[in-house]
């Protein structure tokens, strides 16, 4: 990379090397690999930082394949979290056909002045075969595959919270019932 011609020379190339690791360290350079970081909803950047932060936290982890498996966890979090928003909207265009003010709509075979016998059907059915055929799949998918990235992450190994080992000694004294100390 360091021949790039984007880039000028090997101490830019270290600069981008270098800029690289400090967004892998803040979760920006994750956020940005999720698409269009510049219109995403701040609140859930935030909370994907957030349980990355948390992730990395309750799980001291620190090996490069730990900081991976905590990445593909908020992923595919983030993509379970895209895919039921368009549940959601599906959701409310097949409300708004079925139960909104205006009559049903009708596909019609011509776009203007079909007949009432070319009638194809109601556009509700596509949406709702859109839910059921593609949506519906693809979230359950998304759900596998955060369960099994968060059933990975608890099986990472188990070690004490940094807190835990950097807190003082605490003397404990126990004494048999009925003595006196």
């Amino acid at each position: 990379m360091s021949r790039s011609p984007r880039l000028q020379s090997p101490d830019e190339w270290e600069g981008v090397v270098l800029k690289a690791a400090e967004d892998y360290r803040s979760g920006m350079g994750l956020i940005d690999q999720l698409g269009a970081s510049g219109l995403l909803d701040p609140a859930m950047v935030g909370m994907l930082i957030a349980i990355r932060r948390g992730l990395f936290e309750e799980t001291n982890a620190s090996s490069a394949r730990e900081l991976v498996l905590i990445d593909m966890a908020v992923v595919a979090y983030a993509n379970a979290m895209r895919l039921q928003a368009m549940i959601g909207n599906t959701a409310l265009i097949i409300e708004s056909e079925m139960f909104g003010q205006p009559t049903l709509r009708a596909k019609w075979k011509n776009e203007y002045g079909g007949r009432p016998e070319d009638i194809q059907g109601l556009a509700v059915e596509e949406h709702v075969a859109r839910l059921r055929d593609q949506l519906l799949p693809l979230v359950e998918r998304a759900h596998r595959t955060v369960r099994e990235s968060i059933e990975a992450i608890g099986h990472m190994r188990q070690v004490p919270s940094m807190r835990v080992e950097r807190a003082e000694a605490v003397n404990i004294v126990l004494l048999a019932p009925g003595s006196s100390g």
